[in-house]
């Protein structure tokens, strides 16, 4: 079966458990094995049917995520950085800088003041 007769179908329910899982659960600190377990597959079956049905890595999705909710705390203006990279499941605030810039080509701080100015 093609790539694409597979994603017209839809994911199978154990693929499903996992993104919602990932949904509900990415601040947190995920291992993929334990995304396997839940899914009942092994990890390198799982990333590559992941991959496979989403378009990008696991990881990758879990950064989006993360990214978007961070983007949110950004316009809130209230929480520090420090607190916004802690909340939202990034090991630090300079991997959390990092992975903005990389993403939105401005750094949180930057980003929050553009926020600001237009409220």
């Amino acid at each position: 079966m093609s790539n694409e007769q597979s994603q017209s179908k839809g994911p199978p329910p154990w693929l499903a458990r996992v993104k919602e899982h990932l949904d509900n659960q990415y601040c947190d600190r995920l291992f993929l094995s334990d995304l396997a377990e839940i899914a009942g597959v092994h990890p390198v079956y799982l990333a590559r049917a992941f991959r496979s049905f989403y378009g990008r890595s696991i990881n990758k999705y879990l950064l989006s995520l993360r990214l978007e909710l961070a983007r949110v705390l950004l316009g809130g203006g209230e929480m520090s950085l420090s607190d916004i990279a802690a909340e939202t499941g990034f090991c630090d605030q300079g991997h959390f800088s990092k992975n903005f810039k990389r993403s939105y080509g401005v750094s949180p701080g930057e980003y929050r003041k553009a926020v600001q100015a237009r409220q």
